[in-house]
């Protein structure tokens, strides 16, 4: 998943991500239900990245660690929609 999307191979990224978030269950499929809610705002599917990442929510407060990570990602998505100011402010809550 990572080696695809580090070569710009975002789709096949976007399907590796939603296969695993579809297989694992716990943490490893909250982890990998954020990257891809990541990776179809990398593709420009800000809506079904929304929805995404408004899924994962519940799991990801349980966990410092996919906290940071669902913040972070919202960022990034931010910013993939051209709105630092809302990446600011996510990043700053």
């Amino acid at each position: 998943g990572l080696v695809c999307h580090e070569a710009g191979r975002l789709t096949e990224a976007a399907e590796f991500f939603a296969v695993s978030a579809a297989t694992l269950v716990g943490p490893g499929a909250a982890e990998a239900q954020l990257n891809t809610a990541l990776q179809q705002s990398n593709l420009g599917s800000f809506t079904e990245a929304r929805r995404l990442f408004a899924a994962t929510r519940a799991a990801s407060a349980g966990s410092p660690v996919l906290a940071r990570m669902q913040r972070n990602y919202e960022a990034m998505d931010a910013l993939n929609q051209r709105q630092p100011g809302r990446a600011l402010a996510l990043l700053d809550a």
